[in-house]
């Protein structure tokens, strides 16, 4: 059976529209956007796309962003307070070293709101591979650390290779308690609501 997606993002499964965290963001953005550790982009091929500003640690260069592309840290983002509508931190506070101030940056740079996507894959299906530490996917997949890294690295210009921070991977994993937890120490409020599909269960969150 295919799965797709329609023109305004929805998937498409068995004849039903089934929303995502996907779909709630192309929902709910707007305006100049920051997606901040944005890998290959995750507006990339939307009509979003020449409004989207995109930075990463790692060297991605999306190159149909309009507004460009930078390589920096999320935790010391190169730009001015409030400079952009909107920022997006999508599926990101569980890569960082300190989620609390990746908040805090990427409130300060947008002018209305943050949004944000986080996966709870406590409550995933097991089949998904849920609270998979590197050293276990290593041994599940039978390869080893360089092998692991070139891997999760194709399509990149030039990548960091930080065993001591592996921020291509989750380095932690998030349950209600402990975001909502990370969101008031950054001094954030927000609205949090929970989405489930597919054995997929992820935070979609509104942070102003």
């Amino acid at each position: 059976m295919k799965i797709f997606r329609d023109e305004e993002g929805y998937i498409i499964f068995e004849g039903a529209r089934i929303p995502d965290r996907y779909t709630w963001l192309l929902k709910n953005v707007y305006g100049h956007i920051l997606d901040i550790g944005c890998n290959v982009g995750t507006f990339k091929y939307t009509q979003f796309a020449p409004n989207c500003c995109g930075v990463d640690l790692d060297d991605w260069g999306p190159d149909s962003y309009g507004l460009g592309f930078f390589r920096a840290d999320a935790h010391a983002l190169p730009f001015k307070d409030g400079e952009f509508d909107v920022s997006v931190l999508s599926e990101i506070l569980e890569h960082v070293r300190d989620p609390v101030q990746v908040l805090k940056e990427a409130r300060r740079v947008a002018k209305d709101f943050v949004f944000i996507t986080v996966p709870f894959e406590y409550a995933w299906n097991p089949a998904h591979r849920p609270l998979l530490p590197v050293e276990e996917k290593m041994k599940q997949d039978k390869i080893t650390y360089e092998e692991l890294f070139k891997r999760d690295t194709a399509g990149c210009k030039e990548a960091v290779d930080n065993r001591l921070n592996p921020h291509l991977w989750h380095i932690r994993y998030y349950t209600p308690d402990t975001l909502c937890e990370d969101l008031e120490k950054a001094g954030l409020n927000y609205k949090i609501e929970m989405m489930a599909y597919f054995g997929y269960v992820f935070f979609v969150g509104v942070l102003n």
